[in-house]
């Protein structure tokens, strides 16, 4: 990247007034660079900025049924205040905008979703992690937030996490090998090139990997269940219709889904402050399902 480039970028992020940028997400803009459209997003901490280009570099050395950006460069800002990466765009419209231009049935939208999602983990990798490994760092964020929850002085909140971490403990997290997860797959991280696009795989683009992960795949299809509705039965099998069989049972799923919904629910209501209705909701009706069947099963024993 040229030094002009740099310095435009630092002061975006760092708040100056930048006539040729429109603000996209809450960190991230659209920028016009000369003849080219760019987009920047900058990042708290690194460890962000490290997930989402070691994705792309991977995604870059092979072969996979949908687009996704190219790395321009990464920097990062002075004083520690965080690092930024700029890519090329893909895509002038999510899913989700393509869906209220054409009026899509919800169920279509996350049969969408699901296909995409099933094609990401379809993504040749030599990496991967025993999945004790992986369930050992869930009970671990488990425990996490239940003290953060205990912390923050909501009781309620903490006693559900008890029991999700048991459910978990009890039920497991799969089986198998563990595959490349994008971490948060959801309309608005899929976009199209044009709002007449057709909803074939090649027209798609996936973008925002700074959750990618590896885990079993049961985990990110959990994780976009929760972030793709509020816990309604019939978007889940909308998801999971077109994503196609999955090798897990319903209360893996089930607690996963709960994990998830408190991981979000953590950072909306404590940390970033918004968005707390929506997690309030899914955290209800994920949680209180848990709890439901924790307690089925309880009366259940001799």
């Amino acid at each position: 990247m040229s030094p002009e480039l740099v310095e435009t970028i630092t002061g975006l992020c760092e708040g100056s007034a930048e006539p040729t940028a429109v603000r996209v997400g809450i960190r991230s803009w659209l920028l016009k660079w000369r003849k080219a459209r760019l987009f920047v997003k900058r990042y708290a901490n690194s460890r962000g900025l490290t997930r989402e280009v070691s994705a792309l570099e991977r995604l870059r050395d092979t072969v996979v049924p949908f687009r996704h950006p190219r790395v321009i460069g990464v920097g990062q800002l002075p004083q520690n205040r965080g690092a930024f990466i700029v890519t090329d765009v893909i895509g002038r419209y999510s899913l989700g905008t393509f869906a209220r231009i054409h009026h899509l049935d919800r169920d279509v939208i996350l049969g969408t979703v699901g296909r995409l999602l099933r094609c990401f983990h379809q993504t040749p990798t030599p990496e991967s992690l025993a999945v004790d490994e992986v369930l050992g760092c869930i009970l671990r964020s488990c425990e996490r937030h239940e003290r953060i929850a205990a912390e923050y002085g909501e009781v309620t909140a903490s006693s559900l996490a008890r029991a999700i971490r048991r459910w978990i403990d009890l039920h497991g997290i799969g089986q198998g090998l563990t595959v490349l997860c994008h971490g948060d797959l959801h309309p608005e991280n899929i976009v199209l090139p044009n709002r007449s696009s057709s909803l074939r795989a090649k027209a798609f683009g996936i973008v925002d990997f700074e959750s990618t992960l590896f885990a079993p795949a049961i985990v990110d299809v959990a994780k976009s269940i929760v972030v793709c509705g509020t816990g309604d039965d019939v978007d889940s099998a909308a998801l999971l219709s077109g994503y196609g069989e999955i090798d897990s049972d319903q209360a893996v799923l089930l607690g996963l889904q709960a994990f998830h919904a408190m991981n979000g629910w953590i950072y909306a209501r404590l940390v970033a402050k918004r968005d707390v209705a929506l997690w309030d909701c899914r955290l209800r009706t994920f949680g209180s399902r848990v709890r439901r069947r924790r307690r089925r099963v309880q009366a259940r024993r001799p």
